[in-house]
C-alpha cells in the first residue's frame, strides 16, 4: 500500500462530528506476522510522516477545532506501528512529532540535557 496515497486520504476526510478526533499513524507492516497474507505501507520514514502530521495538526486545530488527535500506536510491535526509537530511524519519529508541535506552537518544552 502506498504511504503517501494513505495520508492524502485521511487528510481528505471531514470531521463526522462535533466530537470527531483524527488519527495519524507512523507505519505498519505485518507481513512477518501474515507471511504473504499481510500488508505493508511503502514510503513511510520520520521525514513523510512530518510533512503529513504538520499537515493534521494544522487540520485538527483548523477543521475539527480541537486540541487533540490519537496517533496509532505507541507500541504495536507485531504490526510495525510503534512509536518508540528503533534501530532504523532512532527518534525520528518522535523527534518529528516534538518539531512539528514545537513549531505549530501547540506545545512548549524546555529540552533537559541529562549528561551536564
Amino acid at each position: 500500500m502506498d504511504y503517501d496515497a494513505t495520508w492524502e486520504k485521511i487528510l481528505a476526510v471531514k470531521p463526522s462530528a462535533t466530537n470527531a478526533i483524527p488519527s495519524a499513524f507512523i507505519d505498519w507492516d505485518n507481513t512477518p506476522r501474515k507471511i504473504d497474507r499481510g500488508s505493508v505501507y511503502i514510503g513511510a520514514n520520520p521525514e513523510s510522516f512530518k510533512h503529513y502530521f504538520r499537515r493534521l495538526v494544522e487540520k485538527t486545530r483548523d477543521e475539527y477545532l480541537q486540541d487533540k488527535l490519537f496517533v496509532f500506536a505507541w507500541n504495536e510491535w507485531t504490526e510495525g506501528g510503534y512509536l518508540e526509537p528503533d534501530e532504523r530511524f532512532g527518534y525520528g519519529y518522535l523527534e518529528a512529532i516534538r518539531t512539528v508541535l514545537s513549531e505549530e506552537k501547540e506545545f512548549e518544552y524546555t529540552l533537559v540535557d541529562f549528561n551536564e
